[in-house]
């Protein structure tokens, strides 16, 4: 088939042609200097929660981190067929200026997959609920990265899957989608497979790439994209179609929506 960078090729294409996703996209990622000043805030059934602000001040945030964190554990691990080893580690970062100078670039959330670490930035006041809903729902699409990435490290380099997976399962997607009715920039599958394609799109790329996850589950099953996952170089195989033909049967299913 002529039309397959989207997913096939070699693991070195899949490096090449994809920027590496939020989870492992700068080496100041695994920062042990600010590792060794954490301090242990909540731990909960699955997960252990580390700051290094002062517990009182990081105690609320951190318990709406956890409560959403915990109420989604179930249902991610049982979606990707997978359970993690241990508990689930999560730094939270109160301080945006010293987040930012600590990961090396202008992010919120990251997996940091040498270190098994999900980090965040939450702020300590979380009364807006539009605000605490955004900050919840980025811990858990972090973890969906730890679990997939946990499952196949390939996944963090192929952008539109690493993302478009923690968008759906996140339930960000659906959220999007209750207030989302127009689809005037539907990226083109030559944008698709631009590695700048999310520098470009920005939000949009997350939202398109996530209802592609999306549709791979309600056209082809759960244990398709589970396959595809483990091996994200055979989707073509997996789901029996080209890469165009999923692509156009993907974008008539989204402008019916």
């Amino acid at each position: 088939m002529k039309r397959n960078t989207w997913i096939q090729g070699s693991l070195m294409s899949l490096l090449l042609l994809y920027l590496c996703a939020c989870s492992n996209s700068n080496a100041n990622d695994g920062n042990t200097s600010s590792n060794s000043l954490m301090k242990i805030v909540q731990e909960t059934e699955h997960g252990l929660f580390y700051s290094p602000d002062p517990e009182e001040k990081v105690k609320t945030s951190v318990a709406a981190l956890a409560e959403a964190f915990e109420s989604n554990y179930d249902r991610i691990t049982k979606l990707f067929e997978f359970e993690p080893v241990g508990k689930t580690v999560i730094h939270v970062y109160s301080d945006k200026v010293e987040f930012t100078k600590m990961i090396g670039r202008d992010t919120e959330g990251t997996y940091v997959a040498k270190e098994n670490v999900i980090k965040v930035y939450t702020p300590a006041a979380l009364e807006d609920p539009e605000v605490k809903a955004d900050y919840v729902a980025q811990v858990v699409h972090e973890f969906v990265h730890a679990v997939t990435q946990q499952i196949n490290p390939v996944v963090g380099y192929a952008k539109w899957l690493d993302e478009g997976l923690a968008y759906y399962a996140s339930n960000q997607l659906e959220t999007e989608l209750e207030t989302r009715s127009l689809f005037l920039d539907v990226p083109t599958l030559e944008q698709l497979e631009d590695p700048d394609y999310f520098a470009k799109a920005g939000g949009s790329a997350y939202f398109y790439s996530g209802s592609i996850i999306r549709f791979i589950v309600h056209e082809y099953g759960e244990k398709a994209l589970n396959e595809i996952i483990k091996d994200p170089e055979q989707m073509e195989q997996i789901l029996k179609e080209s890469t165009q033909n999923i692509y156009e049967k993907w974008k008539a299913d989204l402008l019916k929506t």
